[in-house]
């Protein structure tokens, strides 16, 4: 059985993804990257992003304001359009 987001072990967490900050969580990086291609998983956080209103996925973890990802993340998950 293969592992789950939850259950992975934090070491498959980047480096920096975890150097955003408090509030950069391990979790919610697994389940971004179970959507997201992983060839373009770093540069994807770091770019800005006008469905973000023109912020990075990055400078949301920063700032706390995770709740744009984890809808994005959700719809992704559960094949709703948005």
């Amino acid at each position: 059985m293969e592992p789950t987001a939850q259950s992975r072990p934090q070491e498959q967490v980047p480096r920096w993804y975890l150097e955003l900050g408090v509030y950069a969580d391990p979790n919610l990086y697994l389940r971004i990257a179970n959507c997201v291609s992983a060839s373009g998983i770093e540069d994807w956080f770091f770019r800005d992003n006008e469905r973000f209103q023109g912020k990075s996925p990055a400078s949301l973890v920063q700032g706390g304001n995770l709740e744009p990802l984890e809808r994005m993340v959700y719809y992704l998950e559960s094949g709703s359009p948005s």
